[in-house]
């Protein structure tokens, strides 16, 4: 899927495996700077082996995405090496979607720019900020990636404006 609106914007990916590596390749596809993040060394380096072309390189991290202290370091490194962040892919438990969304919302907001999308098998609605779209999407016990990556193209692109979407996943 191509999304042209898409190109050069920064992106970070965070989480268990639950279709990273389709969606980091959908992201590299269309041109965009991505950041992953994942607690699985396998899952880091399949997707960042699959995006060595991409130019430039996609940064792929080992880390806990659940740890604050981690998003308070990476964050402003991904925002000096590839700019302010745009697009936010979060997958996974609670607590990993809070501490990423904790990380970059605040930036988003004041410069009244920027989506968040939540992945996970429940996916509560939040209190919206100012200039932040979030998009939630709720997934069954397998779901197909590439259905996945697809989608969180669509929420990321500006085809969609509204505030607040859900979406569930079979």
């Amino acid at each position: 899927m191509r999304v042209p609106d898409l190109a050069g914007k920064t992106v970070i990916v965070a989480g268990p495996g639950l279709g990273l590596a389709e969606i980091v390749d959908a992201f590299v596809a269309n041109h965009a700077l991505v950041a992953l993040v994942a607690s699985d060394r396998e899952l880091v380096r399949g997707p960042g082996r699959a995006a060595d072309n991409a130019d430039p390189p996609v940064v792929a991290i080992t880390e806990d995405a659940a740890n604050p202290q981690f998003w308070a370091r990476f964050v402003p490194q991904v925002e000096q090496r590839r700019g302010p962040i745009d697009v936010v892919v979060a997958v996974g438990p609670a607590e990993n979607r809070a501490a990423l969304r904790a990380a970059v919302e605040a930036d988003m907001a004041a410069r009244r720019r920027g989506i968040v999308i939540e992945i996970d098998a429940t996916v509560e609605p939040i209190e919206p900020r100012a200039g932040v779209r979030h998009r939630r999407i709720e997934v069954g016990p397998e779901p197909d990636p590439k259905a996945v990556a697809a989608l969180v193209l669509l929420c990321a692109s500006d085809l969609l404006e509204s505030g607040e979407l859900s979406v569930a996943l079979p």
